[in-house]
C-alpha cells in the first residue's frame, strides 16, 4: 500500500471516529432532556413564572383598591367641603351681599334725586351691616395630601384642587379684611359725621378721596364663595369619575364609589352656574375673579353686580 492509500485510510478512520462520537453526545443530551431531572427544572422554572405573575397581580390588585378607598375618602372630604361652603353661603354670604346692594340701589336712586353725592351730615340715612363673617373650618389640606400622595386622578383634578386652594385663601383673606374694618368702625364708635359713609359705602370724602376696601371686600367674598362651591363640588365629580374607572379594573366586588347629590342645594340657588365658568371649564385656565372699577363714576355698573 502506498503513501496516498495509508493517508486515506486514516481520514476514514478518523471521519468514522467523529461520527461516532457526535452520535453517542446526541444520544446522551436526548437521553438527560428526557431525565427526570430536566422535567422537574422545567416544572420549577414555569412554576416560579407563575407564581410572579400571580404576585405581579396581586400587588397591582392591591395597590388599585388602596388607590380606590383613598379616592373614595377624598371624595367625601370634598363632598364636605361643598357642603360647607354652601352652608356658609346660605347662613352668613348670600345675606351680606344682598343688603349691601340693596343698600347700594338705595343711594343710586337717593342721589338720583339729589344731585352729586357728597359726604355731610344727614345727607343719606341707611343702617350699616356690621355682622362679620366666620369661616367654617375644612379638611383641605387633608384633601391635598390624599390627591397628591395617595390618588392619581385625571390632571384636570389636580388643576381644581389648585384653584381651591387659590379661592380658599382669597376668601380668608376677603372675610379676615372685612372683619377688620367692622372691629375698627366699633372700636370707634361713636363716627365722626361722614366716616361711616366713607369707609362703609365708599363714598368720596370732602377732599374727594375714596376708601373701597369694605367694598371690594363684599364683593370678593360673595364670588369666592361661589369659586369655592364651583371647585369642590368640581373636583368632587372628577374624583368620582376617576374611582368608577379604577373599580371597574377591580371587578364586582370592588367597593362602591360614593356619589353625593347636590339637587336640593341647586334648588335653592346655592350652586353656581357652569356658565359662570365658561372659560376656566373651556381651557382648565385659571378663573380670574371678577373685578368692578368702584369709583363713583362707575358705581352704577357696580350696583348691577349680583
Amino acid at each position: 500500500m502506498g503513501v496516498g492509500g495509508v493517508i486515506t485510510g486514516l481520514l476514514d478512520w478518523a471521519t468514522d471516529g467523529l461520527w461516532s462520537a457526535a452520535a453517542l453526545a446526541l444520544e446522551w443530551v436526548s437521553g438527560f432532556a428526557n431525565s427526570n431531572f430536566m422535567s422537574a427544572l422545567a416544572g420549577a422554572g414555569v412554576g416560579a413564572l407563575t407564581a410572579q405573575w400571580i404576585a405581579n397581580r396581586s400587588d397591582r390588585k392591591r395597590a388599585l383598591l388602596a388607590e380606590l378607598r383613598a379616592t373614595n375618602a377624598s371624595v367625601m372630604i370634598a363632598f364636605a367641603l361643598t357642603n360647607a361652603y354652601c352652608s356658609l353661603k346660605s347662613q352668613q354670604v348670600a345675606g351680606v351681599a344682598k343688603r349691601y346692594k340693596e343698600l347700594l340701589d338705595q343711594l343710586i336712586a337717593f342721589y338720583a334725586l339729589q344731585g352729586s353725592p357728597t359726604v355731610g351730615p344727614r345727607l343719606f340715612q341707611f343702617e350699616a351691616d356690621l355682622q362679620t363673617v366666620n369661616l367654617p373650618g375644612t379638611q383641605i389640606d387633608s384633601l391635598e395630601q390624599m390627591l397628591f400622595e395617595k390618588v392619581s386622578p385625571p390632571g384636570r383634578a389636580l388643576l381644581v384642587c389648585t384653584s381651591l386652594r387659590q379661592a380658599t385663601r382669597g376668601l380668608s383673606q376677603a372675610v379676615e379684611v372685612r372683619n377688620s374694618i367692622i372691629a375698627d368702625l366699633r372700636a370707634r364708635s361713636p363716627l365722626p359725621s361722614g366716616l361711616l359713609e366713607f369707609v362703609y359705602i365708599g363714598l368720596p370724602n370732602q377732599q374727594g378721596h375714596v376708601d373701597s376696601n369694605f367694598r371690594d371686600c363684599v364683593v370678593a367674598i360673595s364670588t369666592q364663595t361661589d369659586d369655592c362651591i364651583f371647585f369642590s363640588k368640581t373636583l368632587m365629580e372628577d374624583l368620582v369619575c376617576h374611582g368608577k374607572g379604577l373599580a371597574s379594573k377591580l371587578g364586582k366586588n370592588a367597593p362602591r364609589v360614593p356619589e353625593p347629590d347636590f339637587a336640593r342645594a341647586s334648588a335653592d340657588g346655592l350652586i353656581p352656574p357652569d356658565s359662570q365658568y365658561e372659560e376656566w371649564l373651556a381651557g382648565y385656565r385659571e378663573r380670574a375673579v371678577p373685578t368692578k372699577n368702584l369709583e363713583w363714576a362707575n358705581l352704577l355698573q357696580f350696583a348691577d353686580w349680583g
